[in-house]
């Protein structure tokens, strides 16, 4: 297991509207990305339920040979480096001197991202759609932030 990095932060304030680079962001324990779909209940999978789904990675080796961007795949956090997210599903990771996540499940390929960006293929072109986690201990994500397995 080796480190990452945080390579891009991206929040949608609704459930399929565009999402936005930003270039850091607040993550709330037990909700998730302050200004996010997910952390108000309204993202597609939240069904209503504050922290039912918090916040979600994808590789970015994972878009590697496709024509989806980060901001296409929908995901939060963009994770450049040698860590295999899969690795981090029942363990816990800091991201920064602060923020701590546990990772829940693979996140699947779906067409949910191919629908929004008029893209065809995600849920077939993109091997390893991301990793859900929960936010355990918040705090400010920035770009560059080191990732490193607890």
């Amino acid at each position: 297991m080796t480190n990452g990095k945080l390579i891009a932060i991206c929040i949608s304030p609704k459930a399929g509207e565009p999402m936005r680079c930003v270039p850091s962001a607040e993550a709330l324990t037990g909700r998730g990305l302050l200004g996010d779909r997910y952390c108000l209940a309204g993202g597609s999978w939240s069904k209503g339920i504050i922290g039912k789904r918090q916040i979600t990675l994808i590789n970015a080796a994972s878009l590697v040979g496709t024509d989806f961007t980060h901001e296409d795949s929908r995901r939060n956090l963009l994770i450049g480096g040698n860590i295999d997210l899969m690795e981090m599903i029942g363990r816990e990771f800091r991201i920064g001197p602060t923020v701590v996540l546990r990772g829940i499940k693979h996140c699947e390929p779906c067409d949910r991202p191919s629908d929004l960006c008029g893209k065809p293929g995600f849920k077939h072109r993109v091997p390893i759609g991301g990793l859900v986690a929960e936010i355990v201990l918040g705090g400010w994500l920035s770009m560059s932030d080191e990732i490193v397995p607890l």
